[in-house]
């Protein structure tokens, strides 16, 4: 990044699609294109952190406490 062109400096993927795309159409283009990694990475994210939940959950409610109830992953 931070090619110079005409005295521009490009700091910023979506400023680079813009010039090479045009105002409206590489904007779209960038932004989309990271969009999709935000969205499955998230995802991941969230499956993961569930299940790691869950575990850690299940090791402390071994003592068989009355408050402890089985926490389900998906509704």
């Amino acid at each position: 990044m931070r090619e110079m062109l005409h005295g521009k400096r490009f700091n910023r993927y979506h400023e680079l699609g813009q010039h090479a795309f045009g105002e409206k159409l590489g904007l779209w283009i960038v932004v989309s294109q990271q969009f999709v990694p935000e969205v499955d990475g998230n995802i991941v994210y969230m499956v993961t952190g569930g299940r790691s939940l869950k575990k850690a959950y299940d090791r402390l409610c071994l003592g068989g406490y009355p408050f402890c109830r089985d926490i389900k992953l998906t509704y």
